[in-house]
């Protein structure tokens, strides 16, 4: 799906519209789209398989487009655009020498890397709610493109296997490092789920009590549902914390303002958390699935969280990329 941005003349005013951290992710990303069209269109002169070639050429159009919006975003926020190269997509190589197998994994390694990228400039998104809207479109599109070419592999067989764990309890296959992603998110969330709670027992400001007790709902129910995940596979549960609601108890200690960019923080950091899982999911579809949900949910999360602490005046304001005046 294509999205459309209303763009306007560009003038000082509209550089000042984003922050610095906005500004060279939107500078960052398209220099590296470009880099992404210019390795796709070499592989893609190179690919034997119809299947490969047919995700190729559907990946390039994404690109494409993605590189346009791009433009036009850093025109409109005065930003100066980085160098794009012109191809030449035959070449006098032997392309036996480039196999199917090695351009699908080379492809993939930067899908995979992609989101990272992305989710980082996500994260530095906190002033401009529009770029920040680019950016989350840009991740939902990359988590695609990166799970298709997951699936191309596995049906390949060109995915090699990683460690199996051996106490599968299942009759599902399981590697090391999605057992070990199950087990390390479950702890995470149990942490999450205290913390949630703790900081909604501290806050004075309805509305964020509000925010921090319907989060604690989901960071619950996302704990029972990697619970039985974990012993789905006959993984031992960590020991889960307290979720009885700790008794209200105000302090000066805790100000609520804190207790946000304390919860903000936790957020971001989970972003590359559940990326990492997405990104080393390649033997269980089904729980590659799981960890691209949360990844999803994250995203809205942090989203939302961004709007709630700018109405709030409790987002600490980044330097504007533009000339002040």
């Amino acid at each position: 799906m294509k999205l459309k941005i209303p763009f306007i003349t560009t003038n000082n005013d509209n550089a000042y519209q984003v922050n610095i951290g906005e500004s060279y992710s939107l500078w960052d990303v398209l220099s590296a789209k470009y880099f992404a069209l210019e390795r796709l269109i070499i592989l893609r002169t190179f690919a034997h398989d119809p299947d490969l070639k047919s995700i190729i050429a559907t990946d390039i159009k994404d690109l494409e487009n993605d590189v346009k919006i791009m433009e036009k975003a850093l025109e409109k926020f005065g930003i100066a655009g980085a160098n794009n190269h012109v191809l030449q997509p035959h070449s006098a190589v032997n392309a036996e020498t480039f196999r199917d197998q090695f351009i699908a994994g080379e492809f993939f390694i930067f899908l995979q890397e992609n989101i990272e990228m992305l989710l980082r400039a996500l994260r530095l998104a906190t002033s401009n709610d529009e770029v920040r809207d680019l950016f989350i479109k840009l991740v939902k599109d990359a988590i695609n493109r990166a799970d298709r070419m997951a699936q191309y592999l596995k049906i390949r067989g060109w995915i090699g296997v990683p460690p199996m764990y051996h106490n599968n309890t299942s009759g599902e296959s399981i590697d090391n490092g999605e057992a070990y992603h199950l087990w390390n998110h479950l702890t995470y969330r149990y942490d999450n789920v205290y913390q949630t709670l703790l900081f909604a027992s501290f806050t004075y400001d309805t509305d964020f009590k509000l925010f921090l007790e319907q989060g604690g709902k989901t960071l619950m129910k996302q704990s029972k549902m990697l619970e039985e995940e974990l012993q789905r596979y006959g993984l031992p549960l960590p020991v889960r914390p307290p979720t009885v609601k700790p008794p209200e108890t105000k302090t000066e200690l805790m100000n609520d303002d804190y207790m946000f960019r304390a919860l903000i923080t936790g957020i971001q950091g989970a972003l590359v958390f559940h990326a990492q899982g997405l990104k080393q999911s390649v033997t269980n579809n089904r729980l590659r699935s799981i960890f691209k949900d949360l990844l999803l949910d994250e995203v809205e999360i942090y989203h939302n969280l961004v709007k709630f602490g700018k109405m709030k005046g409790w987002l600490n304001a980044a330097p504007r990329a533009g000339t002040v005046k």
